[in-house]
């Protein structure tokens, strides 16, 4: 027996020949270095971060982060400041703990777990990343459309 097919993504899905359907959208959070001035604040806007250096997600079209990054500080008026481009979140905020930099990440990135990171939520609450699930357009398969539509119930009734 052959697997589902099925991939979890972060858009855009830029190859042909995949159906996504939407699963939820996640808010943005800052990740800070446990301690820092800004943990005090119960919320941050992303101009708050101006004079940050960052730890983020590659760039060059590597990874999605990268991009809502880059448009987060351009939409705020600034340019940000990176000082460690990483493949793996958990190394992301590795490195937020151990003091080289913030972060912006999806709200999920929290339940990592790591000792040594506040988060705070970045307003407005609009800022976030949407999740969609993907698979081959060409594959009639029931139990895909099961797959979404349980996953979509599960996931919209988590708060983000």
């Amino acid at each position: 027996a052959g697997g589902l097919g099925l991939a979890r993504r972060r858009p855009p899905v830029r190859q042909g020949g995949f159906a996504t359907a939407g699963i939820r959208r996640d808010r943005l959070l800052a990740a800070l270095p446990a301690g820092h001035p800004l943990a005090a604040r119960e919320e941050l806007s992303v101009a708050d971060l101006r004079d940050e250096e960052f730890v983020a997600h590659a760039g060059h079209g590597r990874s999605v982060m990268s991009s809502i990054l880059a448009a987060a500080c351009a939409d705020a008026g600034f340019v940000p400041n990176v000082r460690h481009e990483v493949t793996e979140t958990s190394t992301l905020v590795t490195l937020v703990a151990a003091g080289l930099g913030v972060a912006i990440v999806p709200a999920p990135t929290a339940a990592l777990d790591i000792a040594g990171v506040d988060y705070r939520p970045l307003t407005p609450a609009t800022l976030g990343v949407d999740l969609f699930f993907s698979a081959p357009a060409t594959t009639e398969n029931p139990l895909i459309d099961n797959v979404i539509a349980t996953l979509r119930d599960l996931e919209f009734d988590s708060p983000r």
